[in-house]
């Protein structure tokens, strides 16, 4: 008697267990990758869709299918995934075939400075839309990126994504830090350009001069995009010089006295090119020209050393430049810090 109520307390347990997974288990989805229209480019639309995916699967509300398991997938069945499949009776017969509950698809698109996304999730049992989300967006491509995390939210649950405490509290403190730089700096401006402009003395250190890029980057670079890429070459030039290393704007810089003996560094982009690579991602060569002149008034460099570099891979223009130039820094550390000139430097102040 015991044993048979043990056996049927075993058997309770497990089905429970049973259903408790059954209520856990999340609808599987496959994303087509989103329609290019106007202004946007093929690349572009991959890589805001594989950026899709991943805050799809990030929202834990679904699991995503991998683009390339859906290409095996459909090249098995063989199915034409010519990009022309965007109406609901196509959307279907893809699902059913790839096994997923839900179909997301749309297009993004620009007109003038405005990009505009428009998503949509198929029911693949009902062949029934079941939620719609339509985004603009102004400003560049990259802005785009930003605006995925809400889209796969509303796309899985129709509702925005939790609000993110921590992150709040890192923006007051950025705030504060801002209202503070503004009370030392005793004026509106701030920010790093801001701070490249502000006026200062020769006092024989060394000076690392911005601009750094044009005209080899097609491509606006954000304002913490070149103050990432100066901190790297700063350490850099610091462990070189073995001094500190300010960064300050050409027109700071040609401002400085005849006599003044500050060595300024000038880095030239002389080329800079991405190739396409993992999950839509693309990886950032930079070749640039790293000088150095003895004084901001020398016509000739003391030193120069020319040097290419990739960095790791990631999603749209700014990380991928950052990422190159990161690897620069390190070159250049190695490269610079055991040249002549550098140990004469050394040597003689």
């Amino acid at each position: 008697m015991i044993q048979a109520q043990g056996f049927l307390l075993v058997m309770l347990m497990t089905l429970c267990a049973a259903q408790q997974g059954a209520a856990q288990e999340k609808p599987a989805v496959a994303v087509l990758t989103l329609k290019n229209a106007n202004g946007v480019s093929d690349g572009e639309a991959q890589i805001i869709t594989d950026r899709l995916r991943i805050e799809l699967f990030k929202t834990r509300n679904v699991e995503v299918m991998e683009r390339e398991q859906m290409k095996v997938i459909l090249e098995e069945q063989g199915f034409q995934t010519s990009g022309a499949c965007s109406d609901e009776g196509c959307m279907v017969e893809m699902g059913q075939m790839l096994g997923v509950q839900y179909m997301i698809t749309g297009s993004i698109g620009r007109l003038g400075s405005l990009y505009m996304v428009n998503c949509r999730s198929v029911n693949v049992a009902t062949a029934k839309i079941e939620r719609v989300v339509s985004v603009d967006i102004k400003g560049h491509i990259e802005d785009v990126v930003g605006k995925l995390q809400p889209i796969a939210w509303k796309l899985t649950s129709g509702e925005a994504p939790p609000a993110a405490e921590p992150e709040r509290e890192v923006v007051q403190q950025r705030d504060e830090e801002k209202d503070t730089d503004e009370e030392n700096n005793g004026d509106d401006e701030s920010g790093f350009f801001a701070k490249t402009n502000a006026p200062f003395k020769c006092d024989g250190l060394p000076v690392l001069e911005v601009p750094l890029f044009k005209p080899a980057v097609s491509f606006n670079v954000e304002e913490g995009t070149v103050e990432n890429i100066c901190e790297f070459l700063q350490e850099a030039l610091q462990d070189c010089f073995r001094k500190n290393v300010r960064v300050a704007s050409a027109e700071r810089i040609a401002e400085l006295g005849e006599g003044c003996k500050s060595p300024v560094v000038r880095v030239k982009t002389d080329l800079y090119s991405t190739k396409p690579s993992a999950m839509g991602q693309f990886i950032g060569t930079a070749t640039v020209t790293v000088s150095v002149y003895d004084m901001p008034r020398a016509a000739k460099p003391s030193y120069a050393v020319k040097i290419q570099e990739s960095g790791d891979r990631h999603w749209g223009e700014q990380t991928p430049l950052e990422n190159a130039f990161e690897e620069i820094g390190s070159t250049l550390e190695s490269e610079a810090g055991r040249s002549d000139y550098m140990k004469n430097y050394r040597r003689n102040r």
